[in-house]
């Protein structure tokens, strides 16, 4: 039997990898609540959130190389360094977010690669939301 050569795109394979990686290490979530606006003013309103943290910053930078990349979302922010209750410092942190109406564009695109079920219903959420209020 001849070895079959699989034909994967590059863009389907980082974003694969990508999606499994966050399936462990993310925050996926979709919040409601009071929101002020640069105004002053006071609106309820729900909204969608990604968010990886870490103290290894390859994992983090290369999410945020792949994202922007191909839907040119996402940002990369650094987080400090907190006192915990035993009196020592964590160590410093970087964190891959996404907030508003492009975590639809991301849940999308690693809908199909999730494994965790929380994970899954919450990306599903995301989209319904997102599509119904263009």
């Amino acid at each position: 039997m001849k070895n079959k050569k699989i034909s994967i795109s590059e863009e389907n394979l980082d974003v694969r990898l990508s999606a499994r990686f966050m399936d462990g290490e993310s925050c996926i979530g979709f919040y409601e609540g009071w929101h002020k606006n640069g105004r002053g003013k006071s609106y309820y309103t729900q909204w969608g959130q990604i968010q990886v943290c870490g103290t290894d910053f390859a994992p983090i930078k290369e999410l945020q190389r792949v994202f922007k990349k191909y839907y040119d979302v996402g940002a990369v922010y650094p987080r400090k360094p907190r006192l915990t209750e035993k009196g020592k410092w964590t160590k410093p942190q970087l964190m891959f977010q996404v907030q508003g109406r492009k975590v639809a564009v991301i849940c999308k695109a690693i809908l199909p690669y999730l494994l965790t079920t929380q994970r899954i219903e919450t990306s599903k959420k995301i989209i319904e939301y997102y599509n119904e209020t263009k």
